[in-house]
Parts: C-alpha cells; structure tokens; sequence
C-alpha cells in the first residue's frame, strides 16, 4: 500500500506538509501535490509547495519545492506537460498562473494567466478547459457584500489563447449567486466538475446560492454545456424548493453516451444520484414550456399555490410522457417523416398503460427488432429516474 503520508515525508524538513491532491500521469508515475507552513496550517498562511513524483513502488523519481505565499493549488495535465496552477494571496493576476511543467523534470516550461484556476480539464491534446475568477468583484448594495464572479474559460495549446466559455451567474439575474465553496471547490479536496463524451458537449456543474438582504442559502446547482469552440449549448438551473437546506455538495459529474449527464449530489445530511435528461436543449425547453403554461394557468385562475393539489402541476408520468417523446424525436433510427407519438391509455388494475407509436427508419426484419428492443431497453432504464416503476406480469 502506498501511503501520501510516507510520500510527503520522503524529504527531511520541519515543515507540516499537507496532501493537495494527486494524479497519475502514466501506468507507472504518480504526482503529488502537498502544500506546507511553518506553523500550523491556516488556509491563508501557507508558504510553500511540493511536487513529488513516484513510481508504483512508492520510490521518489523526481521532487520541486515553489517557496511563495499561496493558499490553494490545483494540478492537472494536457498533451505531455503537467499542469499546475497556484492562488497567489496577493491575488494579482500576474501572480496567479497556470504553468507548464516538463513532464519529466518537473520545470516550468510556459504559463498563462489563469486567475484562481481550478477544476482544469484536459479536452484533448491541445484543448484545455478550467474554472477561474475574472478578477471583478459585485459589491451588493446597502450592504458591502464582495463576490469575486467566476467564468469558465477554455484554451487553445496551439493558438496560445484563452477566452471565456459564459458567465455562469449574474448579480442580476434573480439575485441568484455561483458559489464554490472553499473546501469543496478548490485545491486538493476538489472532485471532477467538469467531463465530457462529446467535444461538442461539454458538461460543468455549480452552486447556486441566494444571495439578498433577506437570504443566504443553498438553493440548487447549474449545469453548463458548451462546445469545444467556447460556444455555450445552454446553461440551466436546478432549484430545490426546500428551505431546510443549508448545504449542497457537488461531488462529480459524469457525461453519458446518450448526450446526458449524471451527478452525484450531497444535501442536509443526504446522498442523491441526478440523472440529467438526455437530448439536450430540446428536451428542457419543452419541460420549461410546460412548466411556464402551467405557471400562466394557476396565476390567471387566481390558484392558491400553497396547497399542492390547487391547480395544474407537473406529474412524474406526464414529464416521463414528454421525455420519452424527445427521445424518439432524436433518435436517429426513428423515421422522422411519419408519425412519431406517446399517448396515455385507461388505467386498469395493471396501472397506467404508455403506449409507444413510431416507425423505425430501417424496415429490414434484423435491423427492426434491434431498433426496437434498445428504444425499450432505454425506456426500462431510466422510468426509475423519474419514480416511475415498470410492471411485469406473469
């Protein structure tokens, strides 16, 4: 067993090192990141920074020391070189960097400014995409409240330029606020917040945070999904209508091969597996145009929402109904010319009946049955997502 702890010792010194993070950057070397202070750690006192490169076998191949006043660090790699970026407490951005390092030697090679750069993800071997802060602050008003506002940015190893993806929250906009939280968002503690399957779909995840004279807490989180050029696809909101929580943890994202994303989510105590629907933009805008018809119909009725079972709302079945039809929308075996429906039968003592009607672009007998079966194994899959639960009768 390999320990961090025996790793960060390897150097003799009085320091008290802790571990940052740690990344493996061929079949046989592992990078550590640590970070150390004289005294005992505070968050804004560290002094120095550590890199050390092992084998399998816990043997010491390579160390450098960064001796500067910094408070977190974020490692990373892209094409050969070893990505490593540190928070600078003088918050200059000409102290806060992303710097190449010579995968072998551990040397700084070249750099660009990358203001609080965390989060960095290696699209490919020239494409590189990270959170970071874009130096400017919200001042929210009576009150003196600094917010630094973050973008995600991407950059280009061959064009050597780094522009912006999207800013991800407006001071504007519903007084809703990007939060990264410290602990979780930053440095060594930090999970994967940003993958992809497709280059053209990129999926980020944040915190979304109230922030008024009246409130400061956790309301939901973000997803952003742009492409590989910086274009942003969409960026959509999650809001817990809970007011009990007072912390929202994103753990991980993962993009799926259906062009949906899966995120690993902690609230109040609790663990909870979202399932992002597939399609993309067209499947959300469709729930967002019900949910604004509906919305539309209780307000001119003059319906009292407080109660739930007042007015019109959204089912699981009914949003099940609409996803399923986008599905086969998009599906690139589903023949686009002909009628393509889902329609609710009668409920009986089996439950509530969906009952499917397509045509399949391939009339070959073989080709038609495989169609057919992954439509409905897809189908059979994700009902649990929605709290749906398939019947099989004997």
């Amino acid at each position: 067993m390999l320990s961090s702890h025996v790793i960060r010792n390897s150097n003799e010194d009085s320091l008290y090192w802790m571990l940052q993070k740690v990344i493996l950057l061929n079949n046989k070397e592992i990078l550590f990141s640590f970070i150390a202070s004289p005294t005992y750690p505070s968050i804004f006192e560290f002094t120095y920074t550590k890199l050390i490169k092992v084998d399998t076998m816990g043997n010491v191949l390579r160390t450098k020391n960064f001796n500067d006043s910094i408070s977190v660090i974020d490692i990373g790699y892209l094409d050969n070189q070893v990505l490593y970026s540190f928070i600078h407490n003088s918050f200059t951005q000409e102290r806060n960097k992303i710097y190449f390092l010579n995968r072998e030697t551990l040397e700084i090679e070249d750099s660009i400014v990358g203001y609080s750069a965390t989060n960095m993800k290696e699209i490919n071997d020239s494409t590189l995409t990270f959170l970071g802060e874009n130096g400017k602050e919200i001042h929210y008003m009576p009150y003196l409240i600094l917010c630094p506002t973050f973008d995600y940015y991407i950059y280009n190893k061959n064009t050597k330029f780094t522009h912006p993806i999207a800013r991800i929250y407006n001071y504007l906009y519903d007084n809703v606020f990007l939060f990264w939280n410290y602990f979780d968002g930053f440095g060594g503690t930090e999970k994967n917040k940003i993958d992809f399957i497709n280059q053209d779909s990129i999926y980020s995840v944040f915190n979304l945070r109230e922030l008024t004279l009246s409130s400061d807490r956790y309301i939901g989180f973000g997803i952003i999904n742009y492409k590989q050029s910086g274009d942003t696809n969409f960026v959509y909101k999650i809001i817990y209508n809970d007011s009990t929580i007072n912390f929202i943890a994103l753990d991980e994202i993962k993009a799926t091969r259906d062009g949906g994303a899966i995120l690993l989510i902690g609230y109040n105590l609790k663990n909870c597996i979202v399932k992002f629907m597939p399609n993309g933009l067209t499947s959300i805008l469709d729930i967002e145009t019900k949910e604004k018809e509906i919305e539309d119909f209780n307000c001119a009725n003059n319906i009292n929402r407080d109660t739930k079972v007042n007015g019109r709302n959204l089912t699981n079945i009914g949003t099940f109904r609409v996803y399923i039809q986008n599905y086969l929308k998009n599906h690139p075996s589903v023949h686009k010319g002909m009628t393509t429906m889902v329609r609710q039968l009668a409920s009986g003592e089996n439950g509530l009946p969906l009952e499917i009607y397509c045509f399949t672009s391939d009339t070959r007998w073989v080709n038609y049955e495989s169609i057919q079966a992954d439509i409905f194994d897809h189908i059979f899959a994700v009902a649990p997502e929605f709290g749906l639960q398939i019947l099989q009768k004997p």
